[in-house]
């Protein structure tokens, strides 16, 4: 990782921390980790407030209706956010998960442990973490624009590189065994 990325990014390292196979990092420094972790902790509390406001649907004036005087208290928001760092903290405290688990399958199966987490974890586990699709791509195209179809048209050219990705999805008059591309 440190290799490959120059800048630690927030949202590679939060999805870091969220994947159960690498939730220690231990290719970064500790402070980079307590500051991941911070990072974490803050878009948790404002995930859950996100999620919190969406739950709550008026449906009358808040003029109408009666306040408790427990309702936002100090005490009740400095118990919120402990829950909040424990849930993040018995996360973290749990053992990595396999290498060759299904990282998606963990947290189905932990959703109801973990539920913000869990939410959280499907936000930022979608992003792909591999350049292979367009380095397959820059491939084809480097196989199909040799140097002695140099003249070959632009729309042509890209109508090949279309069929060459999406020929399986397209259908059409050959089986798959007979396409050899």
């Amino acid at each position: 990782m440190k290799h490959n990325w120059k800048i630690d990014t927030d949202t590679a390292m939060i999805a870091s921390i969220l994947d159960p196979r690498s939730k220690k990092l231990k290719f970064i420094s500790e402070s980079t980790y307590t500051k991941t972790k911070l990072a974490l902790q803050s878009l948790y509390t404002d995930f859950q407030n996100q999620q919190d406001t969406l739950s709550k649907t008026p449906t009358t004036s808040q003029y109408d209706q009666p306040t408790s005087i427990f309702e936002e208290t100090f005490l009740s928001n400095s118990f919120s956010s402990l829950n909040n760092i424990e849930e993040i903290e018995r996360y973290l405290a749990l053992t990595e998960a396999k290498y060759d688990s299904n990282l998606l399958l963990w947290w189905y199966a932990h959703k109801d442990e973990y539920s913000v987490l869990a939410k959280m974890a499907r936000k930022y586990l979608t992003i792909p973490a591999t350049s292979t699709s367009s380095e397959r791509l820059f491939s084809d195209a480097g196989n199909i624009m040799t140097s002695k179809r140099t003249s070959l048209n632009p729309m042509l050219f890209e109508r090949i590189l279309f069929l060459k990705r999406n020929l399986e999805f397209l259908g059409g008059m050959f089986k798959k065994e007979q396409i050899n591309l």
